[in-house]
């Protein structure tokens, strides 16, 4: 009777894979700002769906990456005190608005043609997004 196997380096490597991790996924791009933008813009606040349907008309797409995508934005947005959410409407925060307003026309002097709002979130967006969907802040807490 041959000898039980001891597992060997390619099983430790097997072991140490990660199948249970969501594939990463690639970013849609200026989305951070197209969303701050699109609740901005309404004179009202809105509600999620709302904010799906105006997006995918101004991308011109309508795909479940894209839902997906923008709820993790929400959440980054509020997160990160650009949004509020009430009565699960969003609505933007004014003063961090004014905020982002001062320091893009301060900042605006190289950068002609872009967005006040994709000027001044652009790094913080991509900071605090990981490409698999979860925010840096819930990865630090699961660890």
């Amino acid at each position: 009777m041959p000898a039980p196997r001891l597992p060997g380096p390619e099983t430790a490597r097997m072991l140490h894979s990660s199948y249970n991790r969501a594939p990463r996924r690639k970013l849609i791009p200026n989305l951070f700002s197209s969303i701050l933008q699109v609740i901005a813009d309404s004179d009202h606040p809105l509600t999620e769906p709302e904010i799906v349907v105006a997006i995918s008309k101004r991308m011109n797409r309508n795909d479940e990456e894209l839902k997906r995508q923008i709820t993790v934005g929400l959440q980054d947005a509020l997160i990160t005190g650009y949004l509020r959410m009430k009565n699960l409407r969003y609505s933007v925060v004014t003063n961090r608005l004014e905020q982002l307003q001062s320091r893009a026309a301060s900042s605006s002097s190289g950068m002609a043609g872009s967005s006040w709002i994709s000027q001044a979130t652009a790094s913080e967006s991509m900071e605090s997004l990981d490409v698999s969907g979860e925010t840096t802040r819930e990865m630090e807490s699961e660890n």
